[in-house]
């Protein structure tokens, strides 16, 4: 994995990005055709794409699936103390600071990270992306709306229910497949791959259009919003490449969690902040700076790996 070629697909995402966001502009995509895009993404494509790491070759047979687990959850365990403890530097706030909390937490691993590892490690290591989303769902529907909850009402099972969809049945079925050394027929396997190879454009389709539909300005002329995204895109990560880099794991999977960790915000804390009634300006600025930085910041932490 090169900085070259990380600059290079980050550099097809931006494109992808900006045909989005001019789409949007042009006024070819209303909003309901960009709730039907990103219904489709949810229940449809992405987990397609997680299910065609299951058709690809062989994964290195090296790597226990109990690592990525336990590096998925150090990670997100870690990030979530990190960002709990400079989160009060940022603001006084109490719910400004729990939203920082929440957006520093959890990253866009759906939109932008399954297809930039699709890419740049093939789809045969979607297995592991597979293992850290149901980590990342787990954390997000127990410890995410805790964050939110401003009537510190006790947590109940039933909570659980929002992490029983299609994105998490996918990596369940996934890795049962994994497990058992099964594979799918092969009409089925065309199926998926067909589905996975859509899902790249429209999930970038669909950010760009987001992008579209808020006001540019507001956005860049925050300075709070850069000083976030420097800590959200390079000094995290960088810190986090340093630890695992020293844990006895194979050197693909150590570059794939690397990546992981420069993902920029996710779409998941707007849509917990909006249910819960909290205006969500400062979280659409934050994932669309930190969206559009990314572009860079991933290549740069890449090309930093070595030195960390």
């Amino acid at each position: 994995m090169s900085a070259e070629i990380t600059l290079q697909q980050m550099m097809i995402i931006f494109l992808l990005i900006m045909i989005g966001f001019v789409c949007k502009r042009k006024n070819l995509v209303s909003d309901e055709n960009n709730r039907c895009l990103s219904q489709l993404m949810v229940y449809v494509f992405n987990p397609a794409i997680i299910l065609s790491s299951m058709t690809g070759a062989e994964i290195e047979t090296g790597v226990s699936m109990k690592t990525a687990f336990f590096m998925a959850a150090f990670l997100m365990i870690f990030t979530i103390i990190v960002a709990a403890l400079i989160s009060r530097l940022l603001t006084k706030d109490h719910m400004g600071r729990r939203l920082y909390q929440l957006m520093f937490s959890f990253s866009n691993v759906g939109f932008i990270g399954i297809p930039l590892i699709r890419a740049l490690f093939g789809a045969e290591y979607l297995i592991y992306v597979a293992a850290f989303i149901l980590v990342y769902n787990l954390l997000i529907y127990t410890y995410g709306y805790s964050l939110l909850d401003s009537e510190k009402k006790r947590w109940k099972l039933r909570d659980l229910r929002p992490m029983l969809n299609m994105g998490t049945l996918a990596c369940i079925i996934t890795l049962l497949l994994f497990f058992s050394r099964q594979r799918m027929p092969q009409i089925i396997n065309n199926t998926v791959n067909y589905l996975g190879d859509a899902a790249v454009p429209i999930s970038l389709l669909i950010i760009g259009v987001n992008l579209g539909q808020q006001s540019l300005p507001a956005v860049f002329r925050n300075v709070q919003t850069y000083i976030f995204c420097l800590l959200k895109l390079i000094v995290i990560p960088a810190i986090e490449v340093c630890i695992i880099k020293r844990l006895p794991i194979s050197e693909n999977l150590c570059e794939l969690y690397a990546v992981l960790a420069a993902m920029p915000v996710g779409t998941m804390p707007q849509i917990m902040v909006v249910e819960r009634g909290i205006p969500a300006e400062q979280c659409t600025n934050m994932i669309i700076l930190s969206t559009l930085l990314s572009i860079l910041t991933i290549p740069l932490i890449v090309y930093l790996f070595p030195f960390l």
